[in-house]
């Protein structure tokens, strides 16, 4: 009976408990890898965020200028 459990585990593809342990490790360090990239994308996102507001900021400002020296100059100041 032990010689037949035996040889069909031989045939047979069974994962031992390192072979779990070894793919939770493998597991573990993608899953870090990922957090590490995703954390990299979300200040490259957030750098560019503020770069568009301060742009558009910047726009408006010399916008509001112009209409200041605009008004100013119809009104012969």
């Amino acid at each position: 009976m032990i010689a037949t459990m035996q040889a069909g585990v031989a045939v047979a593809d069974v994962a031992t408990k390192g072979d779990i342990a070894e793919l939770r490790a493998q597991i573990r360090a993608l899953e870090l890898r990922m957090e590490a990239k995703l954390e990299a994308l979300k200040a490259d996102i957030l750098e560019r965020v503020f770069a568009m507001i301060l742009g558009a900021l910047v726009v408006n400002i010399v916008a509001i200028f112009g209409a200041m020296f605009g008004a100013a100059k119809l009104l012969g100041h």
